[in-house]
């Protein structure tokens, strides 16, 4: 059996992988704009990318990236994604995104190689302007140990590219 050494080094292999065949998506020209790789340069500005790619049934590798400005890239074969998003929408997004990242161990080690892997990158400029990054990387056998509070980010995050009205709890 792989020691823990031997799991953190998979997990940053596959999410490097995700970020080379996002990045090879955009540059192979497959859609007009270039998603952007850094947060805004302002003090607060964010960037948060989300990728998947893989799977049994898999159409492809999709990216998502929303920053702080409002400006949308999608790649791939993700559902119809607008381009721009207003800044009173950005408002729940960027509270979820400024709040403390939460704190918690390392994912198990994947045991499912057929699943579609997801990989969720937030980037952060503090008041001196410096970035700092975050991400994670998950599939179908590892989502139930993502928190809370990421699922909550992942799903604005998306719910907002795809042009989706969040409705309140109740509604749903």
């Amino acid at each position: 059996m792989h020691g823990p050494l031997f799991s953190r080094v998979i997990r940053i292999v596959i999410a490097t992988s995700l970020i080379i065949s996002s990045s090879l998506v955009k540059i192979s020209g497959q859609g007009a704009d270039r998603a952007p790789v850094d947060a805004p340069d302002v003090p607060g500005g964010w960037l948060i990318q989300i990728a998947t790619t893989g799977g049994f049934a898999s159409a492809g590798a999709s990216t998502m990236t929303i920053t702080s400005t409002g400006a949308v890239t999608c790649m791939g074969p993700l559902p119809q994604c607008r381009s721009t998003v207003e800044s009173r929408e950005l408002t729940a997004l960027s509270q979820l995104i400024l709040r403390p990242w939460p704190s918690f161990g390392a994912l198990p080690p994947s045991r499912c190689l057929d699943c579609s892997r997801t990989a969720m990158i937030v980037k952060v400029r503090n008041e001196d302007g410096l970035q700092h990054q975050h991400a994670l990387l998950w599939d179908l056998s590892t989502q139930l140990l993502v928190p809370q509070e990421i699922c909550q980010l992942f799903d604005e995050a998306l719910a907002l590219a795809r042009q989706e009205r969040r409705s309140g709890v109740g509604d749903r």
